[in-house]
């Protein structure tokens, strides 16, 4: 009886080794997945506003829309948009007239000016997806109101586009797709340069 009291304390020790031992194998064997914490990451830029800045306006025309945008911007092309007017052009559908286009950008000439922006700020944008057919006879009117007009290509928009849109703390990591109606214009930075590349419009038929 006293050999057994004295073998069992040594017996009970060697018994929690053995299962000390098997719970840490089964655990190497069996690892507990733990779940990766997932930092969920807010896009919280904030454009710095212009400082003294002077009130220019846009009127785009194109295949479908004739537009206009008044922004506030500064020497270091800091800007906020200030106002905002949609109308449509219907070109793609042969729906509006040269003479009905003439008279809708002289309405928008007019409102834009009454907001406080001088004439000489104001920029008349013809897009590359209205068809070249209509572009001549459409300038040769238009530049009777007295604007400024540019005629730009699809290279030249999608430049202009992602030099309006992408800050350029974020230039060199982006790129800007601008769905049209006659095309739609994907560009990005390529070293110094823009790489731009064509690609049909949301609108075929009426």
């Amino acid at each position: 009886m006293k050999s057994l009291l004295r073998i069992l304390p040594l017996f009970l020790i060697l018994l929690s080794a053995c299962t000390k031992e098997n719970t840490a194998s089964h655990t190497r064997k069996n690892p507990v997945e733990v779940a990766p914490i997932v930092e969920k990451r807010v896009f919280d830029y904030q454009p710095a506003k212009p400082i003294n800045g002077q009130l220019n306006a846009v009127i785009e025309l194109g295949a479908l829309g004739l537009n206009y945008f008044i922004i506030k911007i500064d020497q270091n092309a800091r800007w906020t948009l200030e106002k905002q007017n949609f109308g449509k052009s219907n070109i793609i559908y042969g729906g509006s007239k040269v003479g009905q286009i003439i008279s809708d950008v002289q309405n928008f000439q007019k409102s834009i000016i009454n907001y406080g922006v001088r004439a000489e700020n104001i920029h008349l944008v013809i897009s590359s997806s209205v068809p070249e057919n209509q572009v001549e006879e459409l300038v040769s009117e238009l530049a009777k109101l007295s604007i400024k007009i540019e005629v730009v290509d699809s290279e030249k928009e999608a430049e202009y586009a992602l030099i309006a849109t992408i800050p350029k703390e974020f230039a060199k990591e982006s790129f800007l797709v601008d769905v049209g109606s006659g095309s739609t214009k994907i560009s990005c930075m390529n070293s110094r340069d823009t790489s731009t590349l064509k690609i049909p419009g949301s609108k075929y038929f009426l």
